[in-house]
């Protein structure tokens, strides 16, 4: 459960003067309907890409701001721009608040987490389905802090860090916000709040 959501614009996610309170209670965040609901591992589907708990399309999720936040410029979604067959081998930019030094052959050491937003470049390994995309691991990497994370193609928002198995050493599957499926959710909760 939510104890407490905020949201920063800010490159330090520390910087506790740019945060900006919401309340999930009150509907001011939503999170996509296949976000995984606490489960056992007998009762926990898992996915096929890497036989870990399937984690639905994670990190995808909508908040309300009560007012326009200034000095940025939003992004856009994207609109099937991951489906064109020479996409594999496309570097894309990386976005993420996550560590940067996991140790070899374990999970990221949460104390290393500084809050610190970094970008890089990927590229695209496969793309997988309609909720999945996969990034080459080298340079980077899903890593502890990164999750919803952009990930941009051409200045429009493709996908999202949400499944990077055990942090910072497994294979980099982001979820896709390119999708149908997705646009129509964004769509239908927009419309739902903000009726015309």
């Amino acid at each position: 459960p939510w104890l407490r959501v905020v949201a920063s614009f800010a490159p330090d996610a520390f910087d506790q003067s740019t945060w900006i309170e919401l309340s999930p209670a009150r509907g001011t965040c939503v999170a996509h309907p296949s976000f995984p609901r606490p489960c056992t591992p007998q009762s926990c589907p898992f996915d096929d890409i890497d036989g870990l708990p399937e984690p639905g399309v994670s990190d995808v999720g909508l908040c309300y701001l009560d007012e326009p936040v200034l000095g940025i410029r939003p992004a856009k979604l994207a609109n099937r721009r991951l489906d064109h067959k020479r996409i594999p081998g496309t570097q894309m930019t990386i976005v993420g608040y996550g560590t940067t030094a996991p140790p070899p052959g374990g999970p990221a050491d949460t104390s290393n987490y500084d809050g610190l937003r970094r970008w890089g470049t990927s590229t695209v390994d496969q793309v997988v389905d309609q909720n999945w995309v996969t990034f080459n691991r080298d340079p980077v990497t899903v890593c502890f802090g990164d999750s919803g994370a952009p990930t941009f193609f051409k200045g429009r928002v493709v996908a999202i860090a949400s499944d990077g198995a055990a942090d910072c050493t497994s294979a980099d599957v982001r979820a896709r916000v390119d999708s149908k499926d997705v646009r129509n959710w964004v769509k239908s909760q927009i419309e739902q709040r903000f009726p015309f």
